[in-house]
């Protein structure tokens, strides 16, 4: 009975070890997993306030474009001929 009860806490604790390893492991992928996401959206953030920067810019130049052209016009004489 000794040598069972031995056999079997022996067991017990070797599988208990293995769940332990298994865990610290998959804590370990779960944490580099946060990692890699984190710095993918901090990636995105970054483009995406560039893209925005970039369509500011255009926007931009296109309303100073039209304003230039209608200042030109306001400016021609009128004929009250």
């Amino acid at each position: 009975m000794d040598v069972i009860n031995k056999a079997f806490n022996v067991f017990t604790q070797k599988f208990n070890e293995k769940i332990m390893e298994e865990n610290k492991r998959f804590r370990a992928k779960q944490e580099e997993y946060i990692i890699k996401k984190s710095e993918g959206i901090q990636s995105l953030y970054i483009a995406a306030c560039s893209f925005a920067g970039f369509l500011i810019i255009a926007f931009l130049s296109i309303i100073i474009r039209i304003e230039r052209s209608l200042r030109h016009l306001e400016n021609r004489p009128v004929n009250t001929a």
